[in-house]
This record gives C-alpha cells, sequence and structure tokens, in this order.
C-alpha cells in the first residue's frame, strides 16, 4: 500500500475515526487536492494498518487529541518533507510504533524549554520539535514565539540550513562548532549566529554561489562570501569585537581609525588563487565606525596589518571584489591614516646581573614623537627613561633600548608612544622570564566559589582576564607568588578562557564553573 500524500495534509482527533484503515492499496491524493483532512477524535486520525511506505511533502501536521494523530503500526519508512509538526494532546503526535526506517529530511523546530540553562541547551531532545536533535540533513527552524531562549551549542553541529523565522533569537555557539552546509535565512540584528574567539562557523559555498554568513559577537556584522576559484569550498567565520595590534592578540588600536570590529576568515583550501578569488561584503553598525574617513580593507599576514587595494562602502556595507590572497585575521579603516600604525613586537631580555635589553618594532607611525620606556617589578609601572621615535614611517621600523640599571628578578616592561598631538598608546607587556606550564597551575577546576593558580616567582605579578564563551572580559587582575586565589561565585556557571599576559606569549587555560 502506497499513500501519496501531497500539498498539506492534517490527521486530526474527534468522535470517530477519521483514518485510512485496513488494506487500503493505494491513496493517491495530489493534484487539485489542496488541504486533506483525516479527522477522527477520541478515536484515531492515523493511517493505520499494513502501511509499508508513507511519502509526505509540504506541510503536515500529526496532531493528537485524546486520540492519537501518529502513523501508527506496521511502517517500514517514512519520508518527511519541509514544515513537520508533531503535537501531542492527552494522546500522541507522534510517528511510533514499528517504524524501522524515518528519514526527517527538511524542517525540525527549535522551541526552547520553560527554564533557564536547560531551556537553551541544544543537547536537550525536549528543546526540539519533533523531540529529537537534528542532524547534519535536517533543515533547522526556530519558532516564533514568546519564549525568549536562544539556541546554545553543548556540542558541535551540523544542519543542512538555518531558518531564524523572525523568532528575535540568536544561536550561541560558544567554544563549540556549528557548520551549515546549505543557507540560512531570515537573519538580521535581532537573529543572527554569536561566536567569539573560542568559536568558528563553518559555511559551505559551491562555485558561482555566495552565501551570506550572519555572525556577530555583541552585534550583527555578518559577511556575504561570494565564491569564484572554480571549486566548491567551506569557509570558517568568527567575529572579533576590536582591531587588535598583533591581529587576534595585542592591545586594541585605540584612537586609530576603524571599524571596530575583525572578521577571521578561515577557508578549507587555504589560498583562494584560483580561478577570480572571492568577493566579501562585510556589514557593519552605526557607532561601529571610529571617524574613518577613506574606507579600506586589511589583512593582517602574522607580522603587519597589510592594506588591500581597491574595494568601496555604502550603507554599512563594504565590499570587495575579487580577493586572491591568503585568510585569517581581516579589518575594516582608514586608508589615508592607516592601521598598521600597531605594535609588531615587543620582547625583552637580560643581558647581565643588571642589564636588560628591550626590543619593540612598529609596523607605521604617523606623527609619532617619542616612546617612554616603562618598568615594572610586579606593582604599578613607572618611566626609567625615553627615546625619539621616528615621526612618520610607512615600513616596519625596530628599536631597541638597553636598561643598564635593572633590579634583580623578574621585571616587566612595556612601552607608551607620544605622538606629535598629543595623543598616546601603549606597547604589550613583555617580562624577563617566561612562563612554561610548569610555572603556572590551575587548580581546583571546575570551581563553585573559587578556583586557585600557582606559580613560580617568575610571573609574580603577572595580570591576568577571564572571558565567557561571548568573548566579554568578566574578571581580571594580578598574580600573587605562589597561589592566588580567584573567586568565582559571581559568575554563572559555564566554560571560561583565563588568561595570563605573561609577555610575548600569553598563556591561556579554559575554566569551568560550576555551581551545584
Amino acid at each position: 500500500m502506497l499513500p501519496f500524500l501531497s500539498l498539506r495534509a492534517q490527521f486530526l482527533g474527534g468522535n470517530g475515526n477519521g483514518d485510512t484503515s485496513v488494506n487500503v492499496s493505494s491513496s493517491t491524493l495530489s493534484g487539485e487536492i489542496i488541504i486533506n483532512i483525516y479527522a477522527g477524535g477520541s478515536g484515531r486520525g492515523d493511517n493505520q494498518a499494513l502501511i509499508t511506505e508513507v511519502f509526505f511533502s509540504d506541510n503536515f501536521l500529526y496532531l493528537g487529541g485524546s486520540g492519537r494523530g501518529e502513523v501508527l503500526a506496521s511502517t517500514s519508512a517514512i519520508y518527511l518533507g519541509d514544515d513537520m509538526r508533531y503535537p501531542g494532546g492527552s494522546g500522541r503526535g507522534e510517528a511510533t510504533a514499528g517504524i524501522t526506517s524515518k528519514v526527517l529530511s527538511q524542517r525540525v523546530l527549535w522551541r526552547g524549554g520553560v527554564s533557564s540553562g536547560n531551556g537553551s541547551s541544544s543537547s536537550r531532545d525536549s528543546n526540539w520539535f519533533p523531540n529529537n536533535m537534528p542532524g547534519p540533513s535536517d533543515e533547522v527552524a526556530l519558532e516564533n514565539n514568546s519564549n525568549g531562549f536562544n539556541i546554545e551549542l553543548q556540542g558541535n553541529m551540523t544542519f543542512k540550513s538555518l531558518d531564524f523565522n523572525g523568532s528575535n533569537k540568536k544561536v550561541i555557539v560558544g567554544n563549540k562548532s556549528l557548520t551549515i552546509t546549505d543557507s540560512v535565512m531570515n537573519a538580521d540584528a535581532n537573529n543572527y549566529i554569536r561566536t567569539n574567539m573560542l568559536s568558528c562557523v563553518t559555511f559551505t559555498v559551491p562555485n558561482n554561489q555566495y552565501r551570506l554568513m550572519p555572525v556577530g559577537n555583541s552585534a550583527y556584522n555578518p559577511v556575504t562570501i561570494t565564491n569564484k576559484t572554480g571549486v566548491q569550498d567551506n569557509f570558517c567565520v568568527f567575529v572579533n569585537d576590536e582591531v587588535n595590534s598583533r591581529g587576534l592578540i595585542g592591545r586594541p588600536l585605540w584612537n586609530i581609525p576603524r571599524v571596530k570590529r575583525t572578521w577571521y576568515i578561515g577557508k578549507g583550501s587555504g589560498t583562494s588563487n584560483l580561478g577570480n578569488g572571492v568577493d566579501f561584503k562585510f556589514g557593519y553598525n552605526g557607532g561601529e565606525d571610529s571617524a574613518v574617513g577613506s574606507m579600506n580593507m586589511f589583512h593582517w599576514n602574522d607580522s603587519i596589518w597589510s592594506l588591500q587595494s581597491g574595494g568601496s562602502s555604502s550603507g554599512g556595507v563594504f565590499t570587495f571584489i575579487g580577493y586572491k590572497g591568503l585568510f585569517s585575521p581581516f579589518a575594516l579603516g582608514d586608508g589615508a591614516s592607516p592601521l598598521p600604525v600597531s605594535w609588531l613586537d615587543m620582547r625583552c631580555a637580560r643581558k647581565g646581573a643588571q642589564a636588560v635589553e628591550v626590543r619593540w618594532k612598529t609596523a607605521s607611525e604617523e606623527g609619532s614623537k617619542s616612546f617612554y620606556i616603562m618598568r615594572s617589578t610586579g606593582g604599578a609601572f613607572r618611566e626609567i627613561d625615553s627615546i625619539p621615535a621616528s615621526g612618520y614611517s610607512y615600513e616596519p621600523k625596530s628599536y631597541t633600548y638597553t636598561d643598564r640599571s635593572a633590579p634583580s628578578g623578574t621585571l616587566f616592561y612595556r612601552i607608551r608612544q607620544l605622538d606629535q598631538d598629543g595623543k598616546q598608546s601603549f606597547s604589550d607587556v613583555c617580562a624577563t622570564a617566561q612562563a612554561t606550564i610548569n610555572e603556572l597551575r590551575v587548580l581546583n577546576n571546575p570551581a563553585d566559589q573559587e578556583f586557585k593558580v600557582w606559580i613560580t616567582d617568575a610571573l609574580a605579578g603577572a595580570a591576568y582576564r577571564i572571558f565567557n564563551a561571548a568573548g566579554q572580559e568578566v574578571a581580571s587582575g594580578n598574580l600573587n607568588n605562589g597561589v592566588t586565589v580567584i573567586p568565582t561565585a559571581a559568575l554563572s556557571s559555564g566554560c571560561y578562557s583565563f588568561q595570563i599576559l605573561n609577555a610575548e606569549n600569553p598563556f591561556f587555560s579554559k575554566v569551568v564553573v560550576l555551581h551545584p
């Protein structure tokens, strides 16, 4: 028996039986028939016995009353398309017994739970409709209701497509990964995928097609990529809420005309030096554009922010056609006052019992006047000397200073740059001793009210920062020699990134806060 049901069909309850029942050999419902209703009730509205295959397409509702709305017994295969709803009443609305194969090739609905925490967990089947997590072949839609729970990924997930459906919800990736093999629909400033530096969202882009990648961190900053390389490829994207001096790390580029966002873009096959490359469209919002006069695209090439010639900006969208370079962080800034006024490097090392050599490098300088060398033994920094700056330089420039009255022990250095117009900026911090895994341990992890960090005297006084899953700084301080107690009672349960600013190689550790 092969019932072929097309367009919209409802299997409803009633006072009698509205089902197609026993010994049905063929039922073809298509063509002119728009809505097919199998109404039963305290009886059944199901297709019952002896069904070997059922093909459902378009919008189907399996509604239970005090009876059942399910496809019931002896069903060997079910193929369900587009919008699927299995709402139950006091009866059932599910596909149930005797099913040996079920292929759900289209919509799975995110409904969310009824309590915080569990209500936003992607790993709870009850938060999805019908009661199971989506798989790689599923189209996922977010229910447009008053439930305020976003989707928070508890594990790596793959969807065929994602429809925000005007739900005013977000998909929060956290430190997991999300892959979308087709497309995303109905994304906007209230409906997007929230990323951070711990996560990446991967999109499959066929050749000669484009994909909107609706990502952002604290705000919606999408990028659209058109693939013109001649082959299908995967692109991995996340957004950082600043432009830093060393790509994704280092200090924020304060007072530099820029869009206060960095788009990290990775590409499955490495470079795009095939065909006509790729086209970018970066989206930014009012207030994120910091005094940019002439908008340009920059790429971090592992040493400097490199200006990419071409591109245009209109209405909060910067477009670049035919990019054929390497992939990693991208940023937008002023070509007339370029981003590479960044600090490229900061190093310090002992050259004797009372001498420390400090080296630093800038990518370019625009109206710089002086560099002030600052030293700390673990507390506040104080200026010990100054040297003149280059003034104007559009190539990397290296500087060296020797501190010949350096006290013993671990010392910390940074450089204050003073511009001719009175503006200033600071380099990263370097130390005369670097941390190793043997010099630092994070204790009692997971933590409830506090966790402890043990260090050797090589790290005494080093600064630390704690970031939540959204990439936001939630705590900071300095480490004592020995054991430092770091309180976590005010932090919500979740996964955090613990960072120690120990000179040129920051130390990262994952910390889990778990309140009973």
